[in-house]
């Protein structure tokens, strides 16, 4: 079972563990996408991203105000390319692989909008992106406030203040204008990684593909080794595969992790299996 364990790349474990500021989302998604087209070429997917942010340049000018600027980047990448969100195949997994995005111009919210978020840093605005609950979104800054953009429908763009109005007419009565706003918290690029990867492994999961969906667990493991649901997912996985070994770490790291209560029990016990599976294959 060694190839269970290093199935991540080098390559993505050094570009992940860079601080934010160094670290490129881009490259990142691609060098992940790698374990699943290994012929892939990264440095030609960046490439077609500076091409694009070129022509978007070409067609900008850089002292015209915030809203005309993304007027013209929105009318480039969605009218002129034919970026748009996958409505008829939402949950085909090559929206969540960059590499299938920029070929084919279809995506989820959480993959067109790292497209948007590379393109946006090419040309120059400061665009961050924002894990809203069910739909990922961009936030562009300027001096006088943040615009909303939604590059799943196509960028449509709310001023924040009339996005938040908006999410308040839909809350609960009693809900504070603190909570709707930290709902448009700025996501870190690798908080963005692990949603990406999220959604593909709920993909695979449901299709029942168990290696593919370990593959996944073990790259967002690689970004972040606490995980505590990937965690217990991983080790149910290798027990499918009859990796009891590997099950007994998962679920003893997971422990260590976990608050006491009702699942910490359930997970002892889980391990309590795992291990006497183990003891049995030796």
């Amino acid at each position: 079972m060694q190839f269970i364990e290093t199935a991540v790349s080098q390559d993505f474990t050094r570009e992940v563990a860079l601080p934010e500021s160094a670290m490129n989302l881009a490259r990142a998604g691609l060098l992940f996408a790698k374990a699943e087209y290994p012929q892939l070429d990264c440095d030609w997917y960046l490439g077609q991203l500076d091409l694009i942010a070129a022509d978007i340049s070409a067609r900008s000018d850089p002292d015209a105000d915030l809203g005309v600027r993304l007027a013209v980047m929105n009318e480039y990448l969605f009218d002129d390319l034919g970026y748009s969100g996958n409505m008829d195949d939402y949950y085909d997994p090559r929206n969540s692989y960059l590499n299938e995005v920029i070929d084919r111009r279809v995506g989820l919210p959480i993959t067109l909008s790292i497209v948007f978020l590379e393109l946006a840093q090419r040309v120059g605005l400061h665009a961050r992106g924002i894990s809203f609950p069910g739909h990922f979104l961009v936030s562009v800054s300027e001096g006088n406030g943040d615009i909303i953009v939604d590059a799943f429908d196509g960028g449509v763009c709310l001023a924040k203040a009339t996005f938040l109005e908006r999410l308040r007419e839909r809350a609960e009565a009693n809900t504070s204008l603190a909570a709707l706003e930290s709902a448009l918290a700025p996501a870190s690029k690798a908080d963005i990684l692990l949603r990406q990867l999220r959604n593909l492994k709920a993909v695979y999961i449901e299709q029942g593909k168990v290696e593919k969906s370990l593959n996944v667990a073990n790259h967002m493991l690689t970004i972040n080794p606490d995980l505590v649901p990937e965690l217990l997912e991983r080790a149910g996985l290798y027990n499918s595969l009859g990796y009891s070994r590997g099950a007994v770490v998962d679920y003893e790291r997971a422990l260590t992790q976990m608050p006491t209560g009702d699942l910490q029990a359930e997970v002892r016990e889980r391990l309590g299996k795992a291990k006497e599976q183990a003891q049995r294959l030796h």
